[in-house]
């Protein structure tokens, strides 16, 4: 049984083979849980206040939210229009350098909340987990990550390896929904896979992303370093 068979999630094509070539290409809007909407935004209040955040939303068109987040619950009703329009309106807000930095450090809170409601993702920090060789660590946190946001949400990930790295990639991506920009832009994805893997190992890694259907890619494609930063 190869890598692949182990943690490429139901719903994810091989490498290689995307039917998702861009974003603009799919007719009808995709969705999260309402919660992972709700995460978000609160790791959005605790970083930029309750006013900042209503001035944010307000840009983004989502005025609707102010003071009324999604409910916590796995149903699926919280787009990817929605999450897209926040993430262009904080780098609107903030310019490109800026919003890069506030949005990695939503990915990691957002994952923080998220330990708390999905198991799956939480039990990558237990002790059993913690006794095994590094690589299986990254590799199994990793393929429980892709396979949680494949399961209760539209977003389908998938898990390689090569000799460049660990391979993660989103085949629908809601951070770039029907965005065209000129440098990768799914800051949040990069915040929560560093954060998932020092859960996992207690070390840092480097993730970037190499390529992303905002830029025309045919998905969005994040590198992680198989050696720690020291």
């Amino acid at each position: 049984m190869s890598m692949n068979d182990i943690i490429t999630p139901p719903g994810a094509s091989p490498l290689g083979d995307n039917h998702y070539n861009n974003p603009r290409q799919a007719s009808t809007d995709l969705y999260y849980p309402n919660n992972m909407g709700r995460f978000f935004f609160v790791a959005m209040e605790e970083l930029l206040g309750k006013n900042g955040l209503n001035a944010v939303m307000n840009l983004a068109g989502l005025s609707r939210f102010i003071n009324n987040y999604p409910p916590n619950n796995l149903e699926k009703k919280f787009s990817f229009a929605n999450y897209a329009a926040i993430n262009q309106a904080i780098e609107d807000f903030y310019g490109v350098r800026g919003s890069k930095g506030l949005l990695l450090r939503a990915g990691k809170v957002s994952l923080a909340r998220a330990l708390t409601e999905y198991t799956a993702i939480a039990g990558v920090g237990n002790l059993g987990m913690r006794l095994m060789p590094q690589n299986i660590k990254v590799k199994i946190a990793l393929g429980v990550v892709a396979r949680t946001f494949s399961t209760i949400s539209d977003q389908v990930s998938k898990v390689s390896d090569n000799e460049q790295g660990y391979i993660y990639e989103n085949e629908t991506c809601s951070m770039c929904w029907h965005r065209s920009v000129s440098s990768p832009c799914c800051h949040v994805a990069v915040g929560v896979l560093t954060e998932v893997l020092h859960w996992a190992t207690g070390k840092n890694f480097r993730v970037t992303e190499m390529a992303c259907m905002g830029m025309g890619g045919p998905s969005c494609r994040f590198v992680i370093d198989k050696t720690p930063i020291e």
